[in-house]
């Protein structure tokens, strides 16, 4: 069967969102935006399971790469290098949506936002979390601030509302609780339902070491409050079988668990004299 496309184009990369009508039912969001240094291209309001093909060039040119939306009609991916781009969205169901021949649309302008990584200073009881951004529209953006003890399930802190376009600080201070650890991360939301959430950052304020995720069905990860250590670990059930064991060699290390059978697990480190975390294998 014959797919329409609609074509877009990034005569200068993709910097202001820009909206296209499809059959007077379906409204095309396209943006970029910059966050800890990547850039990101993300595409709303397609018929749900289109296809989002980049191309070389404005005109079309190589394809380079090819994803469908997901079922809210949209798609965000990392730009790269080789990404000038131009992206085509296919759209599957010519009943939901009629498209006569193809557009081509430029896109000028400047980025929707740039949001640079989150840093944190701690004295043991109080963790002040820090950021940068600059926003296209402040009127429409702000920043929510996500607090995990787990490093799994997060809730929200405090809400700040976006200041300038230009590049200004943010920040929070929070209250640690005696030995626990802690993970932030910061969620920009904007106009028409553009988000982002930054990567998880890690206070250490208990053992020197934690694990996450504790639930899981393919890899745990460990992370050491601070470099030049190398411990030993491994990895037991409550009956005592050792299972794997190792050297953790950086700060943070991944570690494969897709072979153990789903159950209670238990990671001893030599760290602090010891210390044991714990796990459940799906």
């Amino acid at each position: 069967m014959k797919r329409n496309i609609l074509i877009f184009g990034f005569a200068i990369l993709a910097l202001q969102d820009h909206c296209f009508a499809i059959g007077g039912t379906n409204r095309i969001n396209a943006f970029t935006f910059e966050a800890e240094g990547t850039q990101y291209y993300e595409v709303t309001g397609c018929v749900p399971g289109s296809d989002v093909a980049f191309y070389s060039t404005p005109q079309g040119g190589v394809e380079l790469s090819r994803q469908a939306t997901d079922y809210n009609g949209t798609l965000q991916v990392q730009g790269n290098k080789k990404f000038n781009p131009a992206f085509a969205v296919s759209i599957p169901n010519l009943n939901y949506a009629n498209i006569a021949g193809t557009g081509m649309v430029a896109f000028i302008g400047s980025k929707e936002f740039t949001m640079g990584k989150l840093g944190t200073e701690s004295d043991g009881e109080n963790v002040t979390i820090s950021w940068n951004a600059a926003v296209n529209d402040p009127g429409n953006y702000t920043f929510e601030l996500l607090k995990s003890v787990n490093g799994i399930v997060f809730s929200s802190v405090t809400t700040q509302v976006a200041k300038s376009f230009n590049t200004t600080a943010y920040s929070f201070d929070d209250i640690l609780a005696s030995g626990i650890d802690a993970w932030y991360e910061v969620r920009i939301s904007g106009k028409n339902g553009l988000t982002y959430t930054t990567k998880p950052i890690y206070v250490n304020n208990g053992t020197g070491i934690s694990l996450y995720p504790t639930i899981t069905n393919d890899v745990i990860n460990l992370q050491l409050s601070s470099s030049g250590r190398n411990p030993a670990y491994k990895i037991i059930n409550q009956e005592g079988h050792v299972f794997k064991s190792g050297t953790l060699n950086s700060t943070l290390s991944t570690l494969s668990v897709a072979d153990l059978v789903p159950g209670n697990y238990l990671v001893q480190v030599a760290i602090n004299k010891s210390t044991t975390l714990k796990f459940v294998k799906k």
